[in-house]
């Protein structure tokens, strides 16, 4: 992209060149995929599209919401759900529930399914759980 046309983009977007280096960096730093293997390869924010600058943006996003609500997915998703308290399972799915619909974020679990289905996992192992406690009545 030319220089006069990130600018642009950064006078569109009111941004400035530093605070696109701050994303950039913060998404390095998170170990965000693809921005690692992009700077592996020598490449930095300034070498990409307008397209790929709004893609930077809501990465970073992302990763600062995540931190915000204090919950990160991976932490959890290997346990199995046998492992969690009642009142751990419901957060768990609020939780989850929360992170994959901020932004049009998909989180991936380990076996490569959406977050809808695994949600959905979530749901059936909370209404199992229910319905044990009320035959227990």
């Amino acid at each position: 992209m030319e220089y006069s046309e990130m600018k642009k983009f950064l006078k569109d977007n009111n941004t400035t060149e530093e605070e696109m280096q701050e994303m950039w960096d913060y998404c390095l730093e998170s170990d965000h995929k693809l921005i690692v293997q992009l700077d592996r390869c020598g490449k930095s924010w300034s070498d990409m599209n307008t397209q790929a600058l709004s893609t930077l943006r809501t990465e970073y996003g992302k990763l600062k919401h995540k931190l915000k609500i204090g919950f990160v997915v991976p932490v959890w998703r290997n346990k199995p759900f046998d492992e969690f308290s009642d009142e751990e399972l419901l957060e768990y799915w609020f939780r989850l529930r929360l992170v994959a619909k901020v932004n049009g974020c998909e989180v991936i679990t380990k076996d490569s399914s959406s977050a809808d289905m695994y949600v959905a996992e979530l749901q059936n192992q909370i209404l199992g759980r229910m319905s044990k406690d009320k035959g227990a009545e």
